[in-house]
């Protein structure tokens, strides 16, 4: 991960921490840098809705081949609503009829023509001269908003830049959206051009400060590390602090270039984090790699005895494995999903009796007023939020109405914990997992072969007329999240070489006489192929095909 023009291969050292100095200047520290993202993102939406403007007023063409567009794929979203709507009906997987799936089929096509209209026209507006000159006025002025923006922002100079970094990609792709501050967050401060690991633990620097350290019983001393927040009207820096547990020592050779505090919220609680970002000139080389031995990797997410298979590996000196999330790894998810159902059922009926009992109470205004909607909330947190109010304002004859919402709130906080926790323990075994089979692999081999896909094209909801159970699809995909594990493994390889193949016929060519083995039943884990009458398993048969393919495209990292 590069950080600067000039920098070289870093790694990022994680720490769990507690805030123990000016933990109110943290807390607002957070909220600036989450408001000052919420600024950036305000300014993108204007910027975005005066380039439409300028565009509806030099390039009419474009606005309405947009137009066009637009309608185009509101119609197709009706046909294919009114074809999940069917579905549903029939409560049974199946085909739609051949109207509907024609409908949708010269929908799609119509959408297709008219994005390729809308692209032919835009390209034209942006080449006249009047609408780059338009363009250019407007970038200009954003960028004197966005000036603006940062010197009223609050935030400290290394956060501002995480902060900005993250909203760049608010220009890419869909319009960005608002967020709702929870508490979590990342502060930041930069060195430049870093310090050695030996300087810092002794004489600090001026963004980041260590005190002395004292023993710990959890096997590592304790340091009070202190990060800058910012400066005061004088200038002198105003610190925070956190006591962090280094469990292993900070390489002695390389260089600090950032430091991250990160919080997490898990449910109702913050789980703190100080991360260092480490340079080190010749690299991160680990001597228990192989340098020799190439292994074929076969992602995706399949259900087999046992759990959720979500790599298939065999390497060229035969030998071969599988990594499978086991059933009881796997039921955290759902048991989470039934307890948050559990939750919903439970606020739905609280609401109800709620709204009975405060009908016949002389309630105080505040309370008239908050509840005025309650049958339309959609959020139990809001409604918990009301009950700590109430707690601090009560009111004569409220004591039923009070004592069955104060137990609602206890039962559903205890529901809420259980359900945000049984998730992190899931994704932290999962992450876990990964990273050792990743670690493993690359013990053994010194390249790795595997297909280039884009998984953010295969996150995109399937055609619903497609007849799969689009929900059991979903739910394997999120939990195998296979973008994760080939992070892993990009990350274990990243002093090796990684091979990537083309992903076309990979799965369904025969390995052994070559030829194209399509059927319609992709979800058979063992399939005949009906050339030669060879039996493979899918998985395997794409690792083989893996390392027998000729088209190479080598991506070092």
């Amino acid at each position: 991960m590069p950080f600067g023009n000039q920098a070289g291969p870093t790694r990022v050292y994680s720490y769990g921490a507690s805030p123990v100095e000016n933990e109110q200047g943290i807390r607002d520290q957070l909220f600036a840098a989450h408001r000052y993202r919420n600024t950036l993102c305000e300014l993108e939406l204007t910027r975005r809705q005066r380039v439409e403007e300028a565009l509806a007023r030099l390039a009419p063409d474009f606005s309405s081949a947009k137009a066009a567009w637009e309608q185009a794929n509101a119609d197709l979203e009706v046909a294919q609503a009114e074809v999940k709507m069917w579905r549903k009906q029939q409560r049974k997987k199946t085909v739609a009829p051949e109207k509907m799936r024609k409908r949708i089929a010269s929908l799609r096509e119509l959408r297709k023509e008219a994005a390729i209209r809308m692209k032919d026209k835009k390209q034209a507006a942006f080449n006249a001269l009047s609408v780059r000159s338009a363009m250019d006025q407007l970038d200009a002025a954003d960028r004197d908003r966005r000036k603006a923006a940062r010197a009223d922002c609050g935030v400290g100079w290394g956060t501002y830049l995480e902060v900005e970094k993250a909203a760049s990609a608010f220009r890419r792709g869909s319009p960005p959206r608002f967020q709702r501050f929870r508490g979590d967050g990342k502060l930041a401060v930069q060195i430049q051009k870093g310090i050695k690991v030996d300087d810092l633990l002794g004489k600090g620097h001026g963004q980041v400060e260590f005190a002395d350290a004292h023993a710990c019983s959890r096997g590592g001393p304790i340091y009070h590390v202190r990060i800058r927040l910012g400066s005061d009207a004088a200038r002198k820096p105003i610190w925070g602090g956190f006591d962090v547990v280094l469990h292993r020592p900070l390489p002695k050779d390389a260089r600090v270039k950032w430091v991250f505090a990160v919080c997490r919220r898990v449910a109702c609680h913050a789980q703190w984090s100080v991360q260092f970002v480490l340079e080190r000139a010749e690299g991160w080389a680990r001597p228990d790699g192989a340098t020799s031995g190439r292994v074929a990797v076969d992602l995706g997410w399949r259900k087999v005895a046992g759990g959720l298979r979500v790599a298939y590996w065999i390497g060229d000196d035969g030998r071969q494995g599988e990594l499978i999330l086991p059933d009881k790894q796997v039921r955290r998810p759902v048991k989470s999903a039934d307890l948050r159902s559990i939750r919903d059922n439970n606020f739905n009926a609280l609401k109800l009796l709620l709204g009975r009992r405060l009908t016949k109470l002389e309630k105080p205004a505040w309370l008239q007023d908050a509840t005025r909607f309650l049958v339309q909330w959609r959020s139990p947190a809001r409604l918990a939020a009301l009950v700590i109010r109430w707690r601090d304002q009560r009111f004569p004859g409220d004591e039923v109405a009070f004592h069955e919402v104060e137990t609602w709130r206890k039962q559903d906080k205890h529901l809420y914990e259980w359900e945000m926790n049984n998730l992190r323990k899931f994704r932290d075994s999962r992450t876990d997992a990964y990273r050792v089979f990743a670690r493993t692999l690359r013990r053994q081999y010194g390249t790795l072969v595997m297909e280039k896909i884009d998984w953010r094209q295969l996150a995109v909801e399937p055609a619903v007329e497609e007849g799969d159970d689009l929900a059991r699809v979903r739910a394997r995909r999120l939990l195998a999240s296979p973008s994760h594990l080939e992070s892993s493994l990009r990350g274990a390889f990243s002093d090796g070489t990684v091979e990537e193949r083309p992903a076309r016929g990979v799965t369904w060519n025969c390995h052994v006489c070559g030829e194209g083995c399509d059927t319609p039943d992709r979800a058979a884990l063992v399939y005949e192929c009906r050339h030669c009458g060879s039996s493979w398993d899918q998985d395997r048969n794409a690792c083989l095909n893996l390392l027998a393919s000729g088209e190479v495209a080598t991506a070092e990292g």
